[in-house]
């Protein structure tokens, strides 16, 4: 997770005390390049601050990328969340995902935008 402490926090509380089939899930703040393919889901607030090549990183270890907005999953990223309308929406580049190896539900997908090429 890189760089937004209000979305780390949220989600933090979100997690605490959580496990998904007995692992515990935890946030890794200020993470580096080296630890991607460790993680599962990484939260990227400032993509021009991770640099160029943090998307070919992630997707060569599946790693499921989350940021700010459509352009972001427009871009390179997997999933952008976005507000529309006072509500909490989210985009999904379904091409990259499936290219990625990351299989996302079909309950997901029927709540999402689809961007990118599928």
């Amino acid at each position: 997770m890189l760089n937004d402490r209000a979305v780390e926090d949220a989600l933090e509380e979100l997690i605490r005390g959580s496990s998904i089939q007995g692992r515990e899930v935890a946030i890794v703040r200020g993470a580096d390049r080296e630890q991607i393919p460790l993680c599962h889901v990484l939260y990227l607030s400032d993509v021009a601050a991770a640099g160029p090549d943090i998307f070919a990183d992630a997707a060569r270890s599946s790693v499921l990328t989350v940021g700010d907005g459509q352009a972001f999953a427009e871009g390179g990223g997997v999933i952008g969340l976005f507000v529309e309308d006072g509500h909490m929406q989210f985009a999904v580049n379904l091409g990259l995902a499936r290219s990625s190896g990351i299989a996302l539900s079909s309950q997901l997908l029927t709540l999402a935008t689809i961007v990118g090429n599928q």
